[in-house]
C-alpha cells in the first residue's frame, strides 16, 4: 500500500517541479511575413513647379527598414548622374533629401530600386512578387522644378485626333487640359514659330484653321483647294498641300492670306522644307517620285523617279540639325537619306518584317523611328542602332521635345512620354480615343 501511494505521488512532482522552474508563457504570436506596397510618390508623376528645397516623398501600406533604402533610390536629371542624398522615415513614410538644392526648370526622374525592405525585414511587393535588388519599384516617376519655365521648362503638347475632330491640348503632361473639336478628319496640324497659333488642315472642309495655342480658340479660317492633307510651316510662311485639288498653298503668317498658290501636274502627298524654307519637298503619289519645288516661284527643281517601294508611305521629314531629308519608306520596310539638294535617295535603316517605318523625329545626336509596334534609337553621325522599345500595339506618329529629352509617341488608344536617353517609359497617357495620330509641341515653353 505505501508503494502504491508512493508511486501516485511521483508524478505529481515531477509536475510541481517543473512548474517550479517554469515561469508563466504568453504565446507566442506568428511572424509577420506581409510584403510591403508602395502607394504613392510625391511629387507626383508630371508635377510642375516642384520647389528646389523639396524631398521626395515614398509613402507605403507599413513601415520600412530606413538602411535597406541605401543606394536604393535615384534621383536625377535627364542627362546626368543619380543625384546623392540621404534619408528619413516618418511612420510609413520615406523621405529623400537631396545634398543639394535642384536645378531651376529642370526634368527630374525617380526611381526606387528593390531590395528595400519593411521593418520585419520582409521585401517590397511589385506585382504579386517580391522585388529584389533587380526591380524597380517605383518606375521613373518625373517631375519638373520650379524656375522659369520661359527659359527651360515644358513645351505644350497639342494632340490631333483624326476621329473625333478635335485638337487636345497638355500644359501638364500627365493630364488633358483643354480641347477644341469642330474639325473634319483633320490630317495634320503644326504649331507657328512664335508659338501663337496651331495651324490645322481641316480636310473635310477644304480649309486651313488658325487656332489661338493658348485660348484653344478659333482664329480665322482660310479656304484652300480640295481636301487639305499636310501643313508645314518655315519663316513667315506656311504651305498647305492640297491632294484632290493638286494645289499647294502659300499663306504669309503675317497676313493670315494666301500669296500664292502652285498648281502641279500629280496629286502631291506627303510635305517637308529644307532648313532655309527655300525649297519644298513633296510626293508624286501615283509614280511615287520625290519632287522639289521652288518656294518663291513654284518651279520644280528636280524630280527623283520611284523613291519608295509602293504607293502607301510614312512620313518625309526633314533633320533640323544636318538638313538631310529622311523618307519613311513603310511598305519598302527601309528609311531613305538625301541630301538639302535632293541627291538620290540612300537606304539608312532597314526593318524586319512588320516593323513598316512610318515617322521620324530628331535630336541633335539620335534619330528616333517609328516602325510597327516599336520605337527606334540610332546614332545620328553614324546610323548605329543604340536602343528600342516594343508597345502592345503599333505606332502611329514620334515627336521628340525642343530640349531634345523626351519623346511623344501615339499608339492606339494612348500616349507615350519616354525618356529619350533610356527609352524607358516615363508614363503611358490614355487617351480614350483610337483617333488620336499625332503631337505637336509648342516651340515657346509654358511660363507658370
Amino acid at each position: 500500500m505505501k508503494r502504491n501511494h508512493m508511486r501516485m505521488l511521483l508524478p505529481l512532482a515531477v509536475f510541481a517541479m517543473l512548474q517550479a522552474g517554469c515561469p508563466n508563457r504568453e504565446p507566442v504570436a506568428p511572424i509577420e511575413i506581409t510584403r510591403p506596397k508602395e502607394k504613392a510618390v510625391i511629387p507626383a508623376a508630371g508635377t510642375l513647379a516642384v520647389p528646389l528645397d523639396a524631398s521626395i516623398q515614398f509613402q507605403f501600406t507599413e513601415p520600412m527598414s530606413l538602411p535597406s533604402f541605401t543606394g536604393r533610390v535615384w534621383l536625377q536629371n535627364l542627362g546626368g548622374s543619380p543625384l546623392p542624398g540621404s534619408c528619413s522615415q516618418v511612420d510609413s513614410t520615406v523621405f529623400f533629401k537631396p545634398d543639394a538644392p535642384l536645378d531651376k526648370a529642370t526634368l527630374y526622374t525617380v526611381e526606387l530600386r528593390g531590395g528595400i525592405r519593411d521593418a520585419r525585414m520582409n521585401t517590397i511587393e511589385v506585382n504579386s512578387t517580391g522585388a529584389f535588388s533587380d526591380t524597380v519599384v517605383v518606375t521613373s516617376t518625373w517631375f519638373f522644378s520650379a524656375g522659369d519655365y520661359s527659359i527651360g521648362g515644358f513645351n505644350p503638347l497639342y494632340l490631333r485626333d483624326r476621329k473625333e475632330g478635335s485638337i487636345r491640348r497638355f500644359t501638364r503632361l500627365d493630364s488633358l487640359t483643354g480641347s477644341i473639336s469642330g474639325f473634319t478628319a483633320p490630317e495634320d496640324a503644326v504649331v507657328t514659330p512664335d508659338g501663337r497659333f496651331i495651324v490645322v488642315a481641316n480636310t473635310g472642309k477644304n480649309e486651313v484653321a488658325f487656332v489661338d495655342a493658348s485660348s484653344l480658340a478659333l482664329d480665322k479660317k482660310i479656304t484652300v483647294a480640295t481636301t487639305p492633307s499636310q501643313v508645314e510651316v518655315a519663316g513667315d510662311y506656311l504651305y498647305v498641300i492640297s491632294v484632290n485639288g493638286k494645289t499647294i498653298s502659300k499663306i504669309n503668317l503675317q497676313t493670315q492670306a494666301i500669296d500664292a498658290k502652285f498648281t502641279t501636274s500629280f496629286f502631291p502627298g506627303k510635305l517637308a522644307l529644307n532648313q532655309e524654307g527655300s525649297v519644298l519637298y513633296t510626293m508624286d503619289q501615283l509614280k511615287r517620285d520625290l519632287v522639289l519645288i521652288n518656294t518663291a516661284t513654284g518651279a520644280i527643281i528636280k524630280t527623283l523617279p520611284a523613291v519608295v517601294d509602293k504607293l502607301i508611305l510614312g512620313e518625309i521629314r526633314t533633320d533640323p540639325f544636318s538638313g538631310a531629308l529622311y523618307i519613311c519608306d513603310a511598305k519598302g520596310l527601309k528609311v531613305k537619306r538625301s541630301d538639302a539638294g535632293g541627291a538620290a535617295p540612300q537606304t539608312t535603316y532597314t526593318f524586319p518584317a512588320g516593323s513598316e517605318p512610318i515617322d521620324i523625329a530628331f535630336s541633335a545626336q539620335y534619330h528616333f523611328i517609328a516602325a510597327g509596334k516599336s520605337l527606334y534609337k540610332y546614332d545620328a553621325a553614324t546610323g548605329s542602332p543604340i536602343a528600342s522599345t516594343a508597345f502592345a500595339t503599333a505606332c502611329k506618329s514620334v515627336t521628340v521635345a525642343p530640349t531634345g529629352d523626351v519623346l511623344f509617341v501615339t499608339l492606339a488608344t494612348s500616349m507615350a512620354i519616354l525618356d529619350a536617353r533610356s527609352l524607358s517609359l516615363l508614363s503611358e497617357v490614355p487617351l480614350a480615343s483610337s483617333g488620336i495620330e499625332s503631337v505637336v509641341v509648342n516651340p515657346v515653353k509654358f511660363t507658370l
